[in-house]
């Protein structure tokens, strides 16, 4: 009788091996795929910062002909889009230099920069079904 007892012991022992690494396995290729698609979200930055930083770009993209579609975090890094619906006929640095002074928040949206610290803000700004575009850092005005 012990005999048998310790069999299925060890039998359930090892098929709860089994079960672990076939599941860490499965995570580990969704991950691998997702990360090779730029889908992973980060676990670097807050989901309240992402909401902190939708709200800012939301409110000050609410006229005229550019679209806000919302920011997504990679690396530890938060990533704004902005849809225009012509390229910019301007020099890249001189439009580099405009988001970074006009559309990049500044130092009155203070809460923000606090909730950032040290999160890079990127802003990318690009025509539809072009996802090149240009994309410039926001740089903290508060420090």
């Amino acid at each position: 009788m012990n005999t048998l007892f310790s069999v299925r012991k060890t039998g359930m022992a090892i098929m709860l091996l089994l079960v672990t690494l076939l599941t860490q396995t499965g995570c580990m290729q969704s991950q691998s795929h997702a990360a090779a698609h730029g889908d992973v979200p980060s676990t670097l930055v807050p989901a309240n910062t992402l909401k902190i930083v939708n709200g800012v770009f939301y409110t000050s993209l609410t006229r005229g002909n550019w679209y806000y579609k919302g920011a997504r975090a990679f690396n530890g890094t938060i990533n704004a889009y902005i849809e225009i619906p012509a390229e910019v006929s301007m020099d890249k640095a001189l439009l580099k230099s405009y988001l970074q002074t006009s559309i990049c928040p500044g130092a009155d949206k203070k809460l923000l920069w606090q909730q950032l610290q040290n999160i890079t803000l990127k802003v990318h700004l690009y025509t539809e079904g072009n996802s090149r575009g240009i994309r410039t850092q926001c740089l903290n005005p508060l420090v």
